[in-house]
């Protein structure tokens, strides 16, 4: 099985090219620009070095969030439309479980965390055994000093939110905290492949027309539109 998957949930962004579970090609750009106007790109090019034509793909799989609400909706329509045009199944991948996949066969609990801005970060903390993300948490999205609530035993910590809110994490969990390098958290294009073969193989993926970006909370627009259609006192 080929498999194309994409992570487009932070500003910056990865493709790889996976054949039964085997990496073809992994690309991973981190320009802190739009995923638009490189994302295909991108594609076109793995699909290059990897040697093999965008119609011999089996599968499409996207980070489906929590993340970026601009870049997890480009990543989706991307595949989605290419999907659709092949007809294949394009599969959601939760980001925060490919995150966590990263730190694979670690002894201690991963906690996932991405900066979600606003002073806030998406997090959830997991037990990453050969089986898999097992989860601890459900997706949690708050001040990084209430998310530390969670975090009761020494826990790695990986991803985008670390780095921005370090100063937090270090003074709130003391020798809890054990700090991934920076590269671990960078796009997870490859665990969401993975994460996509076994739901494929399994039979647990759910259609592609019901694949919608998972937020966790509301989005500006949304917000925006709730003030202004609030009818209350």
């Amino acid at each position: 099985m080929r498999i194309l998957a994409v992570d487009t949930s932070t500003m910056a962004g990865g493709v790889a090219v996976m054949e039964s579970g085997r990496v073809l090609c992994d690309l991973r750009v981190n320009l802190q620009v739009s995923h638009t106007p490189r994302l295909l790109a991108l594609i076109h090019q793995a699909l290059t070095l990897a040697s093999i034509p965008l119609t011999s793909i089996d599968l499409l799989a996207a980070s489906q969030g929590p993340g970026s609400f601009t870049g997890l909706r480009i990543g989706i329509a991307t595949l989605m439309g290419l999907g659709r045009a092949m007809r294949r199944t394009v599969l959601g991948i939760d980001t925060l479980e490919a995150l966590a996949m990263k730190a694979l066969y670690c002894p201690h609990p991963v906690c996932a965390l991405l900066d979600a801005r606003k002073g806030e970060v998406f997090g959830a903390i997991f037990r990453v055994t050969a089986d898999g993300p097992h989860r601890l948490t459900p997706n949690l999205v708050m001040p990084p000093e209430t998310f530390c609530a969670n975090i009761t035993a020494p826990t790695l910590l990986l991803g985008t939110g670390v780095d921005v809110y370090r100063e937090i994490w270090t003074r709130h969990l003391g020798e809890l905290a054990i700090f991934a390098p920076p590269w671990l958290g960078m796009p997870c294009s490859v665990e969401v492949g993975a994460l996509a073969f076994t739901q494929a193989t399994s039979g647990s993926g759910g259609p592609s027309a019901l694949l919608t970006p998972v937020y966790v909370r509301a989005s500006e627009a949304e917000v925006n539109w709730s003030r202004q259609h609030y009818d209350g006192p």
